[in-house]
């Protein structure tokens, strides 16, 4: 038998789920403007503020020491900051934090920020913070009309002990459920997975993958396609051409 997995195979149900969610796609969010938003990022404070006008006739405000900036209901924390007036744009250096709305913090060394799109790009030692949940990468991207915190080029998300890496991901903060794409790897106390396109929701533990995947715990290794696996119940679901590995025991779900 097989311990620790309750095996449930519903080639319907994981179908259903895999052409509803269209798992290999990837968004980019923040490429269009915010047409519902004009309002200016605004200086709440800095020890030292200059005027300039760059050679497009730009207005240019350079802010220097424990910078703060709003734009809506965002707090922007900063050591130095470049503010461009008329494109509603922010550069800024030092000790970046990003707060929205008292649950989400996001933190880096860099901050390029469009007060047109919403977008945050932050750069080097890079992490969104959302309760109990951290995104890391050395490249973030948080659009916050959106609500989605994404990175291209490797990172991972840590959620109490369990820790999943990838190449890519986008994690959605109002719904609390992360897609990562590429390389994908959940470790855990108490198993590890592997798998090319995985949706992790963090609110019930519960993961789904997309394509070729290995499940190992510390009994049996499962080879599979398409399925799910509630980390919390322990409660696995999988497709056609699954492979048990329990040895000296070998299980396949056309089989069964």
């Amino acid at each position: 038998m097989v311990s620790k997995f309750i095996l449930l195979f519903s080639m319907l149900v994981v179908h259903t789920y895999a052409f509803s969610q269209n798992p290999s796609t990837i968004i980019i969010p923040g490429s269009k403007p915010d047409s519902t938003s004009t309002k200016e990022v605004e200086i709440i404070h800095a020890d030292k503020l200059e005027f300039n006008t760059l050679a497009n006739g730009e207005q240019l405000r350079k802010l220097v020491g424990s910078v703060a900036l709003k734009h809506e209901n965002t707090l922007m924390f900063c050591d130095s900051a470049y503010l461009y007036k008329e494109t509603n744009k922010v550069d800024a250096w030092g000790h970046i934090h990003i707060q929205e709305n008292d649950s989400i913090h996001a933190y880096s060394d860099i901050l390029y920020y469009d007060g047109k799109t919403k977008n945050a790009e932050l750069i080097k030692n890079a992490r969104l913070e959302d309760g109990n949940k951290t995104l890391y990468s050395e490249t973030l991207r948080y659009n916050i009309r959106d609500k989605i915190g994404s990175y291209n080029s490797g990172g991972k998300l840590v959620m109490d002990s369990t820790v999943l890496t990838s190449k890519k991901a986008n994690y959605y903060t109002n719904t609390k459920i992360v897609h990562f794409k590429e390389n994908v790897e959940i470790t855990d106390p108490n198993y590890r997975l592997i798998s090319d396109t995985l949706h992790y929701l963090t609110n019930t533990k519960v993961a789904k993958f997309f394509g070729p995947t290995t499940i190992y715990n510390d009994s049996s290794t499962i080879d599979c396609v398409l399925g799910s696996y509630d980390t919390e119940k322990e409660i696995a679901s999988f497709g056609k051409g699954t492979v048990i590995n329990n040895a000296p025991q070998q299980l396949l779900a056309d089989s069964l």
